[in-house]
């Protein structure tokens, strides 16, 4: 079951607008990179079509349970509309980290990582990672995806 919300939605514990009637759609995850949902929803037979519009949040089934996904694009066609949206981390992207350093296993440098966001935001972070890592970088900024998911300091292995 695909449901949709509001661009604010951070609770998903009820439905929202349930959309059943998609013709297909996919979840692509590949490691340490991109992770998206699209899918082809028709416009004829109701008018929910309607509510879907960029940076509404869609929770799609995955392999790792429901997930969300923004929005970033809605094509409309004579008989379907193409929606693609990308995991709802992305969100972090804009949001930078100057100059951090710490040490720890990697539920820690997750946790201080995201601490460490200039903005406040309403992400949490784990990992299993048991051995401990030095994970630093100083005179740039980075976003914490870019920071957990790139080179060598990459806590997602």
């Amino acid at each position: 079951m695909i449901s949709l919300y509001s661009a604010k939605t951070t609770d998903f514990s009820r439905n929202g607008i349930v959309l059943n009637e998609w013709l297909s759609f996919e979840v692509t995850q590949s490691l340490n990179g991109e992770y998206t949902f699209k899918g082809e929803y028709p416009v004829t037979g109701n008018t929910k079509y309607l509510s879907l519009s960029e940076n509404g949040i869609l929770r799609a089934p995955t392999p790792e349970g429901l997930q969300a996904f923004r929005i970033y694009s809605v094509e409309k066609g004579i008989e379907s509309i193409v929606v693609e949206g990308y995991h709802v981390f992305y969100d972090l992207h804009g949001n930078n980290i100057r100059n951090f350093s710490t040490v720890g296993n990697g539920d820690t440098v997750i946790k201080n990582l995201l601490r460490s966001a200039e903005n406040s935001h309403p992400f949490t972070g784990s990992s299993d990672i048991e051995s401990s890592h030095q994970f630093s970088f100083k005179d740039t900024a980075r976003n914490p995806i870019h920071a957990l998911l790139n080179g060598k300091h990459c806590v997602t292995y």
